[in-house]
C-alpha cells in the first residue's frame, strides 16, 4: 500500500508549527535597524550595544505588562455553592448551562443575561465600579 495511515484514512496532515524562536524572530523588530554607523569601530560598537540594550529593556517591559495582564485577578470572578447540584441548578435557572459548568466566558454570560458589554455601556460600568472600594 502506498501512503501513510493519514492518507488511507483521509485524515488531514497537520502542518508543523513554527518553533518559539522563529515566531519571536518574525515579530521582534531588528534592534540595529535604526543605528546610523559612523565608520568608527569603537563608536559604532557602543551604538550597537546601546541599541541592543534598549531593545532588551523594552522587551522586558512588554513581558512584565504581559505577565501583569495574565496574572491580574481583576478580570475574573468566582462563585461558590454548597455542592455541584446547586451549581447546576443555578446555571439552569440563569439559562447558562449551555455555556459550561465551571469556566464561562464572561462576555457570553453577559450576552445571555442581556447585558451590553460593548462600547460606552462597558465604559460606564467600569467607571462606576472604579469608584467603589475594593475588598
Amino acid at each position: 500500500m502506498a501512503g501513510d495511515i493519514g492518507d488511507l484514512l483521509g485524515t488531514p496532515k497537520r502542518r508543523p508549527k513554527k518553533n518559539l524562536a522563529r515566531q519571536l524572530a518574525d515579530t521582534t523588530p531588528d534592534p540595529l535597524e535604526g543605528v546610523e554607523y559612523t565608520g568608527d569601530f569603537a563608536g559604532d560598537s557602543l551604538l550597537e550595544l546601546d541599541a541592543v540594550h534598549s531593545a532588551f529593556r523594552e522587551r522586558a517591559a512588554r513581558e512584565q505588562d504581559r505577565l501583569t495582564d495574565a496574572m491580574d485577578s481583576q478580570y475574573w470572578l468566582c462563585l461558590c455553592f454548597k455542592d455541584s447540584a446547586a451549581v447546576l441548578a443555578f446555571l439552569r435557572a440563569a439559562g447558562l448551562e449551555r455555556l459550561g459548568d465551571k469556566y464561562l466566558d464572561g462576555h457570553k454570560v453577559a450576552q445571555a443575561l442581556g447585558i451590553d458589554m460593548t462600547g460606552e455601556a462597558a465604559l460606564r460600568a467600569q467607571r462606576s465600579r472604579s469608584g467603589k472600594a475594593r475588598r
